[in-house]
Protein backbone atom coordinates (compact mmCIF):
# COMPACT_ATOMS: atom_id res chain seq x y z
CA UNK A 1 0.00 0.00 0.00
CA UNK A 2 1.00 3.68 -1.01
CA UNK A 3 1.71 6.51 1.99
CA UNK A 4 -1.42 8.01 2.89
CA UNK A 5 -3.18 5.12 3.08
CA UNK A 6 -5.99 4.44 6.00
CA UNK A 7 -4.85 1.22 8.45
CA UNK A 8 -6.56 0.48 11.50
CA UNK A 9 -4.50 -2.74 12.66
CA UNK A 10 -5.34 -4.31 9.86
CA UNK A 11 -9.11 -5.12 11.60
CA UNK A 12 -11.63 -4.71 8.54
CA UNK A 13 -10.18 -2.84 6.28
CA UNK A 14 -10.38 -3.71 2.20
CA UNK A 15 -7.63 -2.36 0.18
CA UNK A 16 -9.05 -1.14 -3.02
CA UNK A 17 -7.54 1.08 -5.78
CA UNK A 18 -8.26 4.78 -4.81
CA UNK A 19 -10.20 3.62 -1.59
CA UNK A 20 -10.47 1.97 1.59
CA UNK A 21 -13.07 0.81 3.17
CA UNK A 22 -13.90 -0.11 6.88
CA UNK A 23 -16.75 -3.01 6.96
CA UNK A 24 -17.77 -2.43 10.94
CA UNK A 25 -19.45 -5.38 11.18
CA UNK A 26 -15.82 -7.08 10.73
CA UNK A 27 -14.83 -5.52 13.98
CA UNK A 28 -15.37 -7.33 17.46
CA UNK A 29 -17.53 -4.82 19.27
CA UNK A 30 -15.31 -4.56 21.94
CA UNK A 31 -12.98 -2.37 20.02
CA UNK A 32 -15.09 -1.43 16.94
CA UNK A 33 -15.67 2.62 18.15
CA UNK A 34 -11.98 2.69 19.06
CA UNK A 35 -10.84 1.44 15.29
CA UNK A 36 -13.43 3.09 14.07
CA UNK A 37 -12.30 6.46 15.25
CA UNK A 38 -9.05 5.77 15.08
CA UNK A 39 -9.16 5.07 11.20
CA UNK A 40 -10.97 8.79 11.00
CA UNK A 41 -8.47 10.41 13.12
CA UNK A 42 -5.53 9.23 11.47
CA UNK A 43 -6.69 10.27 7.94
CA UNK A 44 -4.56 12.62 6.20
CA UNK A 45 -5.62 16.15 5.12
CA UNK A 46 -7.25 15.59 1.72
CA UNK A 47 -7.53 11.89 2.08
CA UNK A 48 -10.96 9.86 2.46
CA UNK A 49 -11.86 6.42 3.48
CA UNK A 50 -15.41 4.81 3.12
CA UNK A 51 -17.05 3.13 6.06
CA UNK A 52 -19.44 0.31 5.61
CA UNK A 53 -21.92 -0.33 8.75
CA UNK A 54 -25.11 -2.33 10.39
CA UNK A 55 -26.79 0.91 10.53
CA UNK A 56 -26.60 4.64 10.88
CA UNK A 57 -23.36 5.14 12.91
CA UNK A 58 -24.39 7.92 15.23
CA UNK A 59 -21.36 7.92 17.88
CA UNK A 60 -18.89 8.39 14.46
CA UNK A 61 -21.25 11.29 13.55
CA UNK A 62 -21.31 13.14 17.10
CA UNK A 63 -17.28 12.31 17.28
CA UNK A 64 -16.73 14.11 14.15
CA UNK A 65 -18.69 16.61 15.12
CA UNK A 66 -17.07 17.08 19.00
CA UNK A 67 -13.31 16.80 16.47
CA UNK A 68 -11.52 20.03 16.44
CA UNK A 69 -10.52 18.40 12.64
CA UNK A 70 -13.15 19.63 9.60
CA UNK A 71 -14.29 16.26 7.95
CA UNK A 72 -16.77 15.92 4.79
CA UNK A 73 -19.55 13.16 5.42
CA UNK A 74 -20.92 11.81 2.17
CA UNK A 75 -23.31 8.90 2.12
CA UNK A 76 -23.27 6.17 -0.44
CA UNK A 77 -25.87 4.04 1.10
CA UNK A 78 -28.73 3.86 3.53
CA UNK A 79 -30.15 0.35 4.28
CA UNK A 80 -32.04 -1.57 4.50
CA UNK A 81 -28.56 -4.15 5.35
CA UNK A 82 -25.95 -1.64 4.95
CA UNK A 83 -25.06 2.12 5.08
CA UNK A 84 -22.28 3.43 3.18
CA UNK A 85 -20.53 6.89 3.85
CA UNK A 86 -17.13 8.48 2.79
CA UNK A 87 -15.38 10.67 5.02
CA UNK A 88 -12.44 13.02 3.89
CA UNK A 89 -10.72 15.05 6.27
CA UNK A 90 -10.94 18.78 4.83
CA UNK A 91 -8.62 20.22 7.61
Amino acid sequence: PSAGNVHAGGAGVIHRPGADELVIHSIPRVVRHAVLFAAVDNLPVGENIQICAPHQPEPLFAHLQDSEQHYRVETLEVGPVDWRYRITRLA
